[in-house]
């Protein structure tokens, strides 16, 4: 009967065939491909032409630098007027040249005057033209009172007033229907009455459409009022007969019977 090898000694003999590496292989970086520099052709010219070396522009580099640095010299700095002023003693001034005044004239008219009298016109205008912003400044603040509505015109019409409401066909209406010189009672009950005659409209059947269906049901009952067919009457005789009853409950005198003993 055959015995059968214990487990460790099989693991250390598989182990022996292994390799074991201390540090990971270097994986070698792929190189920068190389721009090759291919000759290209001109229309003008069969000449081969190549990309210059980088030695031949860091050379064209530090020449250029060179010419700058020599170009660069403090007499550039100074403008042309000093630089005349320090080698020939100034410009001469030029002949038949535009003064300041003139230039100023010039711009604003469109003319040009004598360099004698430019100054007292330029001096002139600049006066008119204060004068016209100041009086267009008061015109404003005339102008701007404050008020919102424009204000009523002069002389004012008879019977003018602030508390003025109504119109005067309204004003006249209402005076007719004034009793014993009571306005405000009258124009309660004109009010009251309108209110009669547009619940009496809104009852009336719908005459066609449009903007005047209201309109003629309105005419409608305002021409029914004063035939005296619509139904405002009887309201106008019921708030009478109410008016009455009161009154006369109100001056009704009670009667106190006295007592035989008293």
């Amino acid at each position: 009967m055959a015995t059968a090898m214990p487990r460790g000694l099989r693991i250390l003999q598989t182990c022996r065939g292994l390799a074991v590496r201390s540090a990971p292989p270097a994986c070698a970086r792929p190189q920068a491909l190389l721009h090759v520099a291919r000759p290209y052709r001109l229309q003008s010219n069969d000449a081969k032409t190549q990309i210059p070396s980088v030695t031949e522009s860091n050379a064209t580099n530090t020449g250029s630098s060179i010419t700058e640095v020599s170009s660069s010299n403090p007499i550039d700095s100074v403008d042309d007027g000093a630089l005349e002023q320090m080698l020939y003693g100034g410009r001469a001034s030029k002949q038949g040249g535009l003064t300041d005044a003139q230039e100023e004239v010039l711009y604003r008219d469109g003319e040009i005057p004598p360099a004698e009298s430019a100054e007292a016109v330029l001096a002139l205008g600049n006066a008119e033209a204060d004068e016209l912003e100041a009086e267009g400044a008061v015109g404003k603040d005339i102008q701007n009172l404050g008020h919102k509505w424009p204000l009523p015109q002069k002389p004012y019409p008879e019977g003018f007033n602030v508390k003025k409401r109504y119109h005067d066909v309204v004003e006249q209406i209402t005076r007719l229907m004034m009793r014993d010189g009571k306005l405000a009672t009258a124009q309660r009950r004109r009010r009251r009455a309108f209110t009669w005659m547009l619940e009496a409209v809104e009852k009336r059947p719908s005459k066609g459409s449009g903007r005047t269906q209201f309109a003629h049901r309105l005419a409608d009952e305002v021409i029914a009022v004063v035939e005296g067919r619509s139904s405002v009457w009887e309201k106008r005789k019921l708030v009478h007969k109410q008016g009455t009853t009161a009154r006369a409950n109100v001056e009704k005198r009670v009667m106190i019977k006295k007592g035989v003993g008293k």
